[in-house]
């Protein structure tokens, strides 16, 4: 599956139904995935708004080519280490350089894989043969990270910030103990 002509984050809404509002979409890109398991996943991506598959590369360039189609803003990259762990390794360096908002989640055989994935600056590394629910875990947490980045961007963080500090300082909000006090 080739990188999707025209993917963007801020203007290709998903084709489902329950589909992200256009620049809440969050596209994913698979790098080293077997294409006979592409269609799978561009399945379970999809079925998880606001998450859209954007395309799939088979090494370093093709995965640049996809991120440059797309919008600037968050996205997810899956690598699977499928590859030879320096090829990934330097693949990941290679994208976190390039694409620093980008998540990136390590798909993994062996423990060996695992420590380079970890090494190499990866967010979440799932073991193969996890249970979908687990990548449905993993794109949860990507997707607080990004509303929280979306909210500081937009401003929207500074109010309850605010409140919290103000909350924080005024000892009449502060939950007591239990304990009785002289």
């Amino acid at each position: 599956m080739p990188c999707l002509p025209g993917a963007s984050v801020s203007s290709t809404p998903s084709p489902q139904a329950g589909a992200p509002a256009p620049g809440l979409a969050v596209p994913v890109i698979l790098v080293g995935v077997p294409p006979e398991l592409g269609e799978s996943w561009q399945t379970v991506i999809n079925a998880k708004p606001p998450f859209q598959f954007a395309g799939a590369a088979s090494a370093r360039t093709g995965a640049l080519e996809c991120l440059r189609r797309l919008a600037p803003g968050a996205c997810v990259i899956v690598v699977d280490f499928q590859l030879t762990i320096p090829v990934a390794v330097a693949m990941l360096s290679d994208l976190k350089e390039h694409w620093p908002q980008a998540h990136r989640l390590a798909l993994v055989a062996s423990g060996r894989q695992q420590s380079a994935a970890v090494e190499a600056g990866v967010e979440a590394v799932l073991v193969k043969g996890f249970h979908v629910d687990e990548l449905g875990g993993v794109l949860d947490v990507f997707m607080a990270s990004i509303v929280a980045q979306r909210l500081i961007a937009g401003g929207a963080a500074e109010p309850i910030l605010k409140k919290a500090a103000a909350s924080a300082a005024d000892p009449k909000s502060q939950a007591h103990d239990g304990a009785s006090r002289p």
